[in-house]
């Protein structure tokens, strides 16, 4: 027996602001424009607004979950990377895109890497590693400061080399716990 389905009409916004407060309580404000009126040009404008805001927070709670499954993939040994040719400016305007949506303390984000720089390696699994580093990076900067992104050649001697680098104008990492860092 298939289940029936109601039609939602007018009940989508209250079952969306429902299940987005339990999901992210941060949403609460962002979905009340949700009931709007459509006769006014202002209330439309703020419902576009909440919709764009909403997705933007989708996007980045997908990409959490997914880093979220890659974690426990690598740690069964289960990832296999794939690589292929990846313009690496793109990869990296792609990491802040995402996330741009939390810049509330007007940091500036800033690409340090020509335009048609490519390389060989796992883009997917790169960007997950770059999202984490500039996550951080964004956490432990300081309001109005800036946060650089960058790629360039490893050994100019060497095309297939790169290196990716994540810079803040933040508190520096103590030198003591360096090393134990990135232990895994």
């Amino acid at each position: 027996m298939v289940p029936s389905r109601k039609p939602y009409h007018g009940h989508f916004a209250p079952l969306f602001q429902h299940d987005a407060v339990k999901v992210a309580p941060h949403w609460t404000p962002i979905c009340a424009p949700m009931e709007m009126d459509d006769s006014t040009a202002t209330r439309r404008a703020e419902y576009l607004h909440a919709l764009a805001a909403t997705l933007r927070s989708v996007r980045r709670m997908s990409g959490l979950v997914a880093n979220f499954v890659d974690i426990a993939r690598f740690e069964d040994a289960a990832v296999k990377p794939m690589v292929s040719r990846t313009r690496v400016r793109t990869l990296l305007e792609s990491v802040f895109e995402v996330n741009a949506a939390t810049n509330t303390r007007n940091v500036k984000f800033v690409i340090e890497c020509p335009p048609d720089f490519e390389g060989r390696f796992d883009g997917g699994l790169v960007e997950r590693v770059l999202h984490n580093l500039v996550g951080n990076a964004f956490r432990y900067c300081n309001a109005g400061g800036r946060i650089v992104l960058g790629a360039n050649r490893w050994h100019e001697a060497e095309d297939g080399s790169i290196e990716i680098y994540v810079a803040n104008t933040g508190p520096q990492i103590p030198e003591a716990i360096r090393p134990n860092l990135f232990g895994k």
